[in-house]
């Protein structure tokens, strides 16, 4: 996605689940240009929300090892670990992990 005030890219920067909708599955994706910053939200259905593993993580960066990390929201500990968050999320989604926030 390119920014619209720019041509920049885009990169995802956060998600939150749309707790109104009647069916599962739509989030705000919240996008921020690389260039000028600017900012842009989308509703976006999501079908791989679903996990049929039940594991639901929460993505937080380490500022010391300059790597993001899943962690398992029941039991903290961390399942995965990448340098690149937007690499990061597009795993879990691949394993229907739900992802809860990205930050």
């Amino acid at each position: 996605m390119r920014c619209i005030d720019c041509g920049a890219g885009m990169r995802l920067v956060a998600v939150v689940e749309e707790p109104t909708m009647k069916v599962r599955g739509f989030e705000h994706h919240t996008f921020e240009c690389s260039a000028c910053r600017a900012t842009e939200r989308r509703l976006v259905f999501n079908r791989a929300r679903r996990s049929p593993t039940g594991r639901i993580v929460r993505i937080d960066c380490d500022e010391n090892e300059g790597t993001y990390r899943a962690k398992d929201c029941k039991s903290g500990q961390v399942v995965l670990l990448n340098r690149d968050r937007e690499r990061l999320w597009q795993l879990c989604n691949w394993l229907r992990w739900r992802v809860s926030e990205v930050h």
